[in-house]
C-alpha cells in the first residue's frame, strides 16, 4: 500500500517530512491539506488527524503525525540513506537532542516572522515588547547554534553528511526569509543552510514556498 502524506506546503514540518521523501526517491501519495482554506479541520483530516495538525502519515494501518515521529519512522521504515537518522546509539542521541532543543529554541525562535504580518496573524497580538522579546529568543537560539552544533561541523550532528535534524532546522529557519532576515551576521549558519537547501529533495520540497515567500516579502512589515 502506497505510503499516504498530507502536507501544506506552507509549513515548515511538512516541507522537513517530503523533502526527506522527494530526496530518498521515497514512494508516496500526496493529499495536500491547505490550512489557509481549513482543510485541517475538515472532518475527513480529522479522522486521521484528531489534533487537527499537518503532517501527517498513513502507512497500510499505521497513522503517525508530528513531524519528526513522521521523520524517525520514515528512516526506520523505509530505504533511506543511513546517515539520516544514525544507527549509532551515541550519534543518534545527539540528533534526538537536536530534534527535542528545536521545539523549545528553533521553532519558538522562528516565530518571529509572524511579528511580520500581522495582518495574517491577528491572535499574535504582537507589542514592541513582544518583537523586542522575539528577537532575543532568535539571536539566543542562532548563536547557540553556531557556536555549538555547528562549532566544528559543516552540519547539525555529523561532520559531512547532513541528518533529519539539518532539514527539521532548515526548513523551520528558512520562514526568516519572508521578513528578509540577514543570515550573514550568522556565518557557520549562513553556509549550512545554504549547504542544506542545495539538496535536491529540499530544493522540490520549497518551490511553493520561494514562489509565495516572494510575494510575503513584499508585505513584510517588521
Amino acid at each position: 500500500m502506497t505510503l499516504k502524506v498530507y502536507i501544506d506546503f506552507m509549513s515548515q514540518p511538512s516541507r522537513a517530512v517530503v523533502a526527506l521523501l522527494y530526496h530518498n526517491n521515497v514512494p508516496f501519495e500526496l493529499h495536500e491539506t491547505r490550512i489557509a482554506a481549513g482543510d485541517h479541520r475538515k472532518p475527513e483530516f480529522l479522522k486521521i488527524n484528531p489534533a487537527g495538525q499537518v503532517p501527517a502519515i498513513v502507512d497500510d494501518d499505521v497513522v503517525i503525525a508530528e513531524s519528526h515521529a513522521i521523520l524517525r519512522y520514515i528512516c526506520n521504515s523505509k530505504n533511506v540513506a543511513e546517515h539520516w537518522y544514525p544507527q549509532d546509539p551515541k550519534i543518534r542521541a545527539k540528533c534526538d537532542y537536536y530534534l527535542d532543543f528545536h521545539h523549545s529554541f528553533t521553532r519558538r525562535a522562528a516565530r518571529l516572522f509572524r511579528a511580520g504580518f500581522r495582518e495574517l496573524f491577528p491572535k499574535d497580538k504582537f507589542t514592541d515588547e513582544d518583537i523586542q522579546a522575539e528577537q532575543k529568543a532568535l539571536k539566543r537560539t542562532l548563536t547557540f547554534i553556531e557556536n555549538i552544533f555547528l562549532k566544528e561541523n559543516k552540519f547539525l550532528i555529523l561532520p559531512d553528511k547532513p541528518t533529519i535534524a539539518d532539514i527539521s532546522a532548515v526548513c523551520e529557519l528558512i520562514q526568516l526569509y519572508t521578513i528578509k532576515f540577514d543570515f550573514t551576521q550568522y556565518p557557520k549558519i549562513d553556509a549550512w543552510m545554504k549547504r542544506v537547501l542545495e539538496l535536491e529533495g529540499m530544493q522540490k520540497a520549497h518551490k511553493v514556498f520561494y514562489k509565495v515567500g516572494e510575494k510575503l516579502k513584499e508585505r513584510a512589515k517588521l
